[in-house]
């Protein structure tokens, strides 16, 4: 039930549709064309769809209902939860989650947030990797289109000494052909809550 209510949250109040535009053909007065709004994802890639999902995150009632639903599907996990000892978020929208995450879970969880930026930081400890230490993490995205965030963040951990096998999402954008092109040469297995093809695409 807790999958189906947020998949009904998301799709009525974090999912954006590009509209429909209806134009006459200034060659031929009589005939119409439909386009179709895109919006520029963070991958580059165009697309009439749009998950705000950190917009989600700012809903207490919301991410209370998204939480209950991520650990009703990692019951089925393997490796199994206690496998993992901390949540590794990505630059933002992971970082969010993985911190809702962690503070509605009883086991102490720890959580660290793994930076975008392609140079090192010039300031503070100049660190891109921020929190919990050297630990078997799993990776926390709130939404995967082409993978390449998570593969930043998985070559940011695995060079700070994190062990990463396992990638946590809400919705995973990619379909099948390239998720399992993913797993099988990046080696890392996406587990997501959704598929974009849930919300009648």
């Amino acid at each position: 039930m807790t999958l189906q209510e947020l998949k009904k949250i998301i799709n009525e109040k974090y999912l954006h549709r590009g509209k429909t535009i209806t134009y006459h053909d200034q060659r031929n007065p009589n005939e119409t064309h439909t386009i179709v709004e895109e919006f520029t994802l963070s991958s580059g890639r165009k697309s009439s769809l749009y998950f705000d999902l950190k917009s989600l995150f700012g809903n207490l009632h919301d991410v209370q209902i998204l939480c209950e639903a991520v650990w009703w599907r990692l019951r089925e996990f393997s490796p199994p939860i206690s496998h993992f000892e901390s949540f590794g978020g990505t630059e933002l929208g992971g970082a969010i989650f993985a911190a809702h995450l962690m503070h509605s879970h009883p086991r102490n969880f720890s959580v660290c947030y793994i930076r975008k930026q392609s140079l090192p930081r010039e300031h503070g400890l100049k660190k891109m990797i921020e929190g919990a230490p050297k630990s078997k993490i799993l990776l926390v995205d709130d939404v995967i289109s082409t993978g390449k965030t998570v593969i930043d963040a998985m070559n940011e951990c695995v060079k700070a000494g994190y062990e990463v096998s396992d990638v946590l999402c809400v919705i995973n954008r990619m379909n099948d052909y390239d998720t399992e092109q993913f797993e099988n040469v990046i080696g890392l297995t996406i587990h997501s809550l959704f598929r974009e093809r849930d919300f009648d695409v």
